[in-house]
């Protein structure tokens, strides 16, 4: 999470818990309280984290969640489902939802409701027999499992890239940058 999202998720936890949730009124240590958070949850995306400490705050009423409430509870958000409860997920939209002016209906992760729009839609809800069926079932798998596995990727670069140290990463110099001073290092 980043810094602006641990601001917002501070808020609300002082709104909904008062003075249970203890934000320091020295503004260096309320500043590293902050940072602390954000490094504990520096790999879950915003939107994720937010809505983890939403659904802790409406759940739990008596006191303020640590980081790994918040963990647990966002780490259910960012497991994706199998291929195959994916398509049974999708399947069962078809079936109550049929084909509603080719819109896909809402789905429990993005990827599954990507899938489906790529599939398309259409032919899984108008399959005419069992065979156009199972065509637009191997196709969404394929399709999905590709989708899972990027996210996956993404999921892990940006771990890796956020426990990196700044100040440890090479100073990038720009090419002209680089030919105009000769070369040399600062």
């Amino acid at each position: 999470m980043t810094g602006r999202a641990i601001a917002k998720a501070f808020a609300l936890l002082v709104n909904v818990y008062g003075t249970r949730f203890d934000i320091p009124s020295d503004p260096a240590r309320a500043r590293t309280k902050a940072d602390v958070w954000g490094d504990l949850l520096s790999d879950i995306p915003d939107d994720v984290g937010l809505a983890a400490f939403r659904a802790y705050c409406a759940k739990h009423g008596d006191w303020p969640p640590a980081p790994a409430h918040i963990r647990d509870l966002a780490q259910v958000n960012l497991q994706l489902p199998a291929p195959g409860e994916a398509w049974a997920e999708v399947w069962g939209a078809a079936r109550r939802e049929g084909f509603c002016d080719g819109l896909v209906p809402p789905m429990s992760h993005p990827e599954i409701r990507a899938a489906a729009e790529a599939t398309p839609w259409f032919r899984i809800c108008l399959a005419n027999n069992e065979q156009e069926l199972s065509f637009a079932q191997r196709d969404f798998m394929s399709i999905y499992r590709g989708l899972a596995e990027r996210t996956e990727r993404e999921t892990a670069r940006t771990a890796i890239e956020g426990a990196a140290p700044k100040q440890l990463l090479p100073k990038i110099k720009r090419v002209d940058d680089a030919v105009t001073d000769g070369g040399h290092d600062d």
